[in-house]
């Protein structure tokens, strides 16, 4: 057992977190639990505490808010356990998928602090330099922490700083809104098992896709200034941007311990389906009668233009005019056989046409403009075919094949759709205006429609990039070597130990390259190009200095396409 006062839960769980992991001479545990518990047995201390001011006068944990003047005491028992998320067997990483995963403990860090400790108030740059610790040995950028549970206790003077450290450790680089949260609020102070209940809402909220609000943040704490910080103190409930994500738990004791962790989860799509579609809902149809007039803030002074997947989101074409309030644009598919587009007023970014969806197809309205929508709902031009299950046969007479059991087996058979295409093919992207109605369709052109021998020279037509941590998780365009078609590469130096990395097809988050696994080595079958990543990445090992050249070798066919990453020190 160990005591650090608030911090207590959250020390259990480092201490667990070191004690499974394989490094150092000591024993290394198979298993662990770290916990921590608080009962309210007797009322001894709350005469001192609250001369202290520690507990609240109106009786609610208030924290962040300007009303806020202290706690309110909570009891309960939390417990976390813990293995190690895969084992080397054989140089390879194994993972036992039999195992129940709430969620992945990504790193920890406890430091004291030290001279500059004080009874019961918080120190900054302690705070500060636990949370860089442990996002060093998470191996993560700390832009990538999506959402922080502070220590929140409800104490006006303390929120402030630990707001203040949280801000400061996570987003001095970037502005990426950075959500902060209180436990505290809903539970009351749980002391010894705060820390615990912390984490345990952080990886519960990756479970469900969002971030839990503060209770009774009403008017903000005069004292914090967050005027142009990339900083949300939620007073709703907030979905997070990607299905996977990073979180924080920060702790402190009263004697100076200060404890962070970082969570990784994922969305449980079990728990949390996407909305039924309505198998009833009437057909949408373009009125050519027009019903009124476009406010002159939703037409264009110079034309329209489309933007989309193929010239990487950042380089608006322009539409050409066909006449009769027709406007159109000829897309090629590239070498995934789809692509996603958005149509711009005067090529403007903050003025955007879209779907109102995701991977929209043709026939649809048209809704906008709006600003900061461009790469989120999208149209998609999809060439590939639809695959079905059905019954697998046993014989050319129509019977069905059957296990040893007498089950019936299935296989996927392809479907073709409307869209239907080739690496190659041209498609005809139209927007049509009458009035005030608006909508966007397209053809397949007749040349790209007729039949072929099968013997079309396919070529990779995107750009590929690398995003890693040694590179802030920025794109490094890969370079196409001449020599070899089809085969992209790029030298990297790591500068810790260790590195990950993907790969994105044309800067798009809808392109990703990734492995298999977590922590994958060259072995790794390569998926997408996709947004269903989940954090799956590459794991370079090394020594800090070592110099790298990370290859891309992409084969395309009529029938396959064949993807492969690899890397050699050099």
């Amino acid at each position: 057992a160990v005591d650090t006062d608030q911090s207590s839960g959250l020390t259990a769980v480092f201490m667990t977190a070191e004690s499974v992991q394989r490094k150092g001479r000591g024993v290394i545990a198979d298993f662990g639990v770290g916990m921590g518990a608080q009962l309210m047995l007797t009322p001894i201390w709350w005469t001192q505490h609250c001369a202290m001011g520690w507990l609240s006068t109106r009786g609610r944990c208030m924290t962040y808010d300007a009303a806020a003047s202290g706690s309110v005491r909570g009891e309960g028992c939390g417990a976390t356990g813990m293995s190690p998320l895969s084992e080397v067997i054989d140089g390879r990483y194994v993972k036992d998928e039999t195992l129940p995963l709430v969620g992945v403990l990504a790193g920890s860090s406890l430091n004291t602090n030290g001279k500059g400790a004080s009874l019961a108030a918080p120190n900054g740059m302690a705070e500060q330099e636990v949370i860089a610790d442990t996002i060093r040995n998470a191996g993560i950028a700390s832009q990538d922490v999506d959402a922080v549970e502070p220590h929140g206790a409800g104490n006006p003077l303390s929120d402030v700083i630990e707001v203040g450290s949280v801000v400061r450790a996570h987003r001095y680089q970037d502005f990426t809104p950075l959500g902060v949260t209180s436990v505290k609020t809903v539970t009351g102070n749980m002391m010894e098992c705060g820390g615990v209940a912390s984490l345990l809402k952080n990886l519960m909220g990756a479970q469900w896709g969002f971030m839990a609000c503060n209770l009774h943040l009403r008017e903000l704490n005069p004292h914090l200034d967050l005027v142009n910080q990339p900083v949300n103190l939620l007073s709703e409930h907030l979905s997070y941007a990607r299905k996977n994500v990073f979180g924080g738990t920060l702790s402190r004791g009263f004697g100076g311990t200060n404890v962070y962790c970082i969570n990784w989860g994922t969305l449980d799509e079990q728990r949390v389906r996407p909305p039924p579609t309505s198998l009833h809902r009437q057909r949408i149809h373009f009125w050519p009668g027009g019903g009124g007039f476009l406010d002159a803030s939703d037409r264009p002074e110079k034309g329209y233009y489309i933007i989309g997947s193929w010239v990487e989101w950042c380089d608006p074409q322009p539409m050409e005019d066909e006449g009769a309030g027709v406007y159109g644009y000829t897309v090629t598919l590239g070498e995934n056989c789809w692509e996603q587009f958005q149509v711009l007023l005067d090529g403007d970014m903050q003025r955007a046409l879209h779907p109102g969806g995701a991977k929209v197809g043709k026939d649809t309205p048209v809704y906008g403009p709006e600003d900061g929508i461009i790469g989120a709902c999208n149209w998609i031009i999809d060439g590939r075919c639809d695959w079905v299950e059905v019954p697998a046969l046993e014989d050319t007479e129509g019977a069905t094949a059957s296990d040893a059991n007498g089950e019936v087996q299935y296989q996927l058979v392809p479907v073709e759709t409307l869209d239907r295409g080739r690496p190659g093919d041209k498609y005809r992207v139209r927007l049509h205006i009458a009035g005030k109605w608006r909508m966007i369709s397209w053809d397949k052109e007749k040349e790209a429609a007729t039949e072929d021998d099968g013997t079309r020279p396919v070529e990779c037509v995107g750009k590929y990039y690398v995003v890693s941590s040694w590179n802030n998780w920025d794109y490094e365009e890969l370079q196409q070597d001449p020599s070899v078609k089809g085969l992209y590469f790029t030298e990297a130096t790591l500068p810790w130990s260790t590195g990950q990395f993907q790969l994105i097809r044309n800067k798009d988050p809808h392109q990703v390259l990734y492995p298999s696994a977590a922590y994958a080595n060259e072995d790794a079958e390569v998926q997408g190009p996709d947004e269903g990543d989940l954090g799956l990445c590459w794991f370079i090992s090394g020594r800090p200095g070592d110099t790298f050249r990370i290859e891309f070798q992409r084969t395309l066919t009529s029938s396959d396409d064949s993807k492969r990453v690899s890397w050699r020190r050099i």
